[in-house]
């Protein structure tokens, strides 16, 4: 059975595992720190692995703004539960994110969720 412990965090803190985990905003509009300071800060231990996350409310969509962690084992599928937990206290009816992984959209694929988009880029 996993061993979860989820906690809200301040945004400094969120930033700096974020940034140590290399997150990057795929939009390139945004680094670690100004996600963390524009949401709702989480860390999460699976199994003694940390990750972190960060959450925006959105109408009735929770979104992912970032998260990040070192070794994720068991964390991403864990974190899109617990997520989807906190979506339903907060009366929202969708999680949503954007990633620039395929690993991650093939795995949250596999947890229901469904590519809605695509965003296109040209430098000029």
């Amino acid at each position: 059975m996993e061993k979860i412990a989820l906690k809200r965090v301040k945004p400094g803190r969120a930033a700096a595992l974020m940034e140590a985990a290399g997150l990057t905003d795929p939009s390139k509009r945004q680094t670690p720190s100004t996600i963390a300071s524009n949401g709702e800060c989480f860390s999460l231990k699976v199994d003694g692995h940390e990750g972190v996350f960060v959450v925006e409310k959105q109408g009735g969509v929770l979104w992912i703004a970032g998260a990040g962690a070192m070794k994720s084992k068991g964390l991403t599928a864990t974190g899109l539960q617990v997520i989807e937990q906190l979506a339903r206290q907060s009366d929202c009816q969708r999680v949503s994110f954007q990633t620039g992984r395929r690993g991650l959209a093939r795995l949250a694929g596999k947890q229901g969720y469904r590519v809605v988009g695509v965003i296109m880029e040209k430098s000029v």
